[in-house]
């Protein structure tokens, strides 16, 4: 299983960036749009407040929770904000045969999180050299 958590961690980010509330929302919707792929998890808007959006990644069909993750930001004294990706509980998956396992275990909402961390970490760091 170290694997398998060691990749999911792989995810978790932290970066500076000028970036709004109204504009990293933004930045998340568009991580969004991009982690999708048709007939696989996708990722869901979930909750949203003053210093975080949290989301999850549902099955196919939308009904299986299959992860929690959230994006949250403080507020810097040089009026930037310190931005987070911060991974929360996630479903592992094996193939078993007669209960016995035949399959290393997996994450199924992993595609979708790495889609999801790339897009929104390269939107941040664009924001970040820009400025």
């Amino acid at each position: 299983m170290a694997v398998v958590d060691e990749k999911v961690r792989a995810q978790a980010f932290t970066v500076s960036t000028d970036l709004s509330p109204e504009q990293l929302r933004e930045a998340g919707q568009r991580a969004i749009a991009v982690s999708k792929r048709a007939m696989t998890s996708a990722v869901h808007e979930d909750r949203v407040s003053d210093h975080a959006i949290s989301y999850k990644v549902k099955g196919p069909g939308g009904l299986v929770t299959q992860m929690a993750f959230a994006v949250t930001w403080d507020d810097n004294d040089d009026g930037t904000r310190k931005v987070s990706l911060k991974i929360g509980e996630y479903m592992t998956a094996r193939t078993t045969v007669l209960f016995i396992p035949v399959t290393p275990k997996r994450v199924p909402a992993l595609g979708s999180l790495e889609r999801f961390s790339a897009q929104l970490r390269q939107d941040l760091m664009q924001a970040a050299h820009s400025a």
